[in-house]
């Protein structure tokens, strides 16, 4: 099969009051304060400056920086939810064969985590210990194996594993314990030995695709 690949991107809502844009100013500072340190460490007027806002107006809508660090959980929930909806529409992979829909969509979140990997790590502490955001974890979690298993369903005919559920739980597996390793040790190899995005994505696809025993085109 050959097409022109999707265009795969990250999905957020548009904006219109201005009290979204402050909200979201703020969550976006916080988000950018996550790549340098921990936001437990920031302080409320730090964020504030950093989301050209003011005390305020942090805490005219967070009571702490605790009720910030869900509510920006749940946006990331959020958009992540939106993000795997577009990106595994049927309708953008026709003419696409399961191989390049697999190296597609792992180098697109392989790609992000790389990009944001401080979100990641507290997305990571907040769902460890946080029960109401751990439930929403699981719920962000199962859309995406159901995404997967729907794929698979629908594709039926391109791999050899004999259970499509049973496989999409374990590429969810597969595929985000390696890029939670990345995001964890972000900036140091955890063996000391580096290795590039390229590469990363390079070897974590054949993987997935040779647990799946995806056929080669034309099989």
């Amino acid at each position: 099969m050959s097409a022109t690949t999707p265009q795969l991107r990250w999905i957020k809502a548009p904006l219109q009051e201005r009290s979204e844009r402050t909200l979201e100013s703020l969550l976006d500072a916080a988000e950018r304060i996550l790549e340098v340190q921990p936001l437990q460490s920031a302080g409320v007027s730090a964020i504030a400056k950093e989301a050209g806002s003011s005390v305020g107006a942090f805490y005219h809508r967070f009571p702490d920086k605790q009720a910030l660090a869900r509510t920006l959980y749940q946006r990331f929930r959020n958009q992540s939810l939106a993000t795997v909806k577009s990106n595994f529409d049927p309708s953008q992979w026709d003419g696409h064969d399961l191989a390049s829909v697999i190296d597609a969509l792992i180098g697109f979140t392989a790609h992000d985590y790389l990009l944001r990997p401080g979100l990641r790590r507290f997305a990571m502490h907040l769902v460890e210990s946080d029960p109401d955001i751990r439930n929403l974890s699981k719920q962000l979690s199962g859309a995406v194996v159901d995404a997967f298993e729907e794929l698979l369903v629908a594709r039926r005919a391109e791999y050899t594993h004999p259970d499509p559920r049973l496989a999409a739980e374990f590429l969810h597996r597969m595929m985000f314990s390696m890029l939670d390793q990345v995001a964890l040790f972000h900036g140091e190899a955890p063996t000391g030995n580096e290795i590039t995005e390229e590469v990363l994505v390079r070897e974590l696809s054949d993987a997935i695709k040779a647990y799946l025993g995806v056929k080669p085109a034309g099989a």
